[in-house]
């Protein structure tokens, strides 16, 4: 499976985990997957477990949401996708590299988030 065929497979995978997803989240989280996959480089083409857990940590991580629901907490996400916390890192790490993704990034921020 290339890179580009992974989207819709990952898209369902990260939507299909317990997190308590607001409409805000789906939209911001949808954005950021959109942006990913539109990339053509410094995008690695591993498994849909380790994208996921990248995506999901870069969007955490942009929206604090880790502070407040343990659910989002590195650990958690990696064990519900079944990847070590360190693969979530690193794959977090490179993706916001390539897409010169900030800590404080408003793109694909929460509103409550991008106005602080």
């Amino acid at each position: 499976m290339n890179f580009k065929e992974k989207k819709e497979p990952a898209t369902k995978l990260m939507f299909g985990l317990s997190l308590n997803f607001t409409g805000e989240d789906k939209q911001q989280l949808q954005k950021l997957i959109d942006t990913y996959f539109r990339k053509r480089t410094g995008v690695a083409n591993s498994k849909m477990e380790n994208i996921a857990g990248g995506l999901l940590w870069v969007y955490s991580r942009i929206n604090f949401l880790f502070q407040d629901d343990d659910n989002w907490s590195q650990k958690k996400l990696a064990d519900s996708l079944g990847i070590t916390s360190k693969t979530i890192s690193r794959t977090a790490s490179s993706m916001m590299d390539a897409l010169r993704i900030d800590y404080f990034d408003s793109r694909f921020a929460r509103k409550e988030v991008a106005e602080k």
